[in-house]
């Protein structure tokens, strides 16, 4: 008989991040860059799914709300090069290294698990300035 317990945990949360650019290099049409920054990630809600399956059946805990959500902050540091087509629009590529700070909670999440993460923003930019 092949009994287990399953659980799915959802944290939902927004995002605010915070970067700043620094010219390392131009030439003609490219630019290239180095970046770093941090976000804050704010928890809107958090809910615990319990699934408890012996062999035949299957049966389900109604949805525990979680509570006592804590804040999650990050740092990242990456580089970034863009080709610009006119002096306002470019195309864009920012590989990045992030790092989630441990916020302290008893509640597990992706973020301390694996708190290392490596991104890559790729995209157009509208430069207001010129």
């Amino acid at each position: 008989a092949n009994s287990y317990v399953e659980s799915q945990q959802i944290i939902q949360y927004l995002g605010v991040p915070l970067s700043f650019n620094y010219k390392v290099f131009e030439k003609e049409k490219w630019n290239f860059y180095a970046n770093a920054g941090g976000q804050l990630d704010l928890p809107l809600d958090g809910v615990l799914k319990t699934k408890y399956v012996d062999a035949s059946t299957s049966t389900a805990d109604p949805s525990q709300n979680l509570t006592n959500l804590k804040l999650q902050f990050s740092t990242s540091a990456g580089v970034g090069i863009q080709y610009n087509f006119t002096p306002r629009l470019g195309i864009y590529a920012e590989p990045a290294m992030l790092y989630y700070l441990d916020n302290g909670s008893a509640i597990g999440s992706v973020y301390k698990e694996k708190p290392v993460n490596f991104n890559l923003k790729m995209g157009l930019k509208w430069n207001l300035n010129k």
